[in-house]
């Protein structure tokens, strides 16, 4: 399996958002700081992100 830089980031950006969440927080604190793309999407296993992003 091989993710992009850009994957590794978005992955990495969203747990850190949920940790936060959980804790009352949220990157929105932050504005400087990167927000995840598509957040709310990945839910922890990519081969299951995958498959509901299949559009047939």
């Amino acid at each position: 399996m091989n993710l992009t830089i850009e994957q590794i980031k978005n992955i990495v950006l969203t747990e850190i958002e949920n940790h936060l969440l959980s804790n009352g927080r949220s990157l929105k604190k932050w504005p400087h700081m990167p927000k995840p793309e598509d957040f709310g999407c990945y839910n922890g296993n990519r081969l299951i992100d995958d498959e509901l992003k299949y559009v047939v």
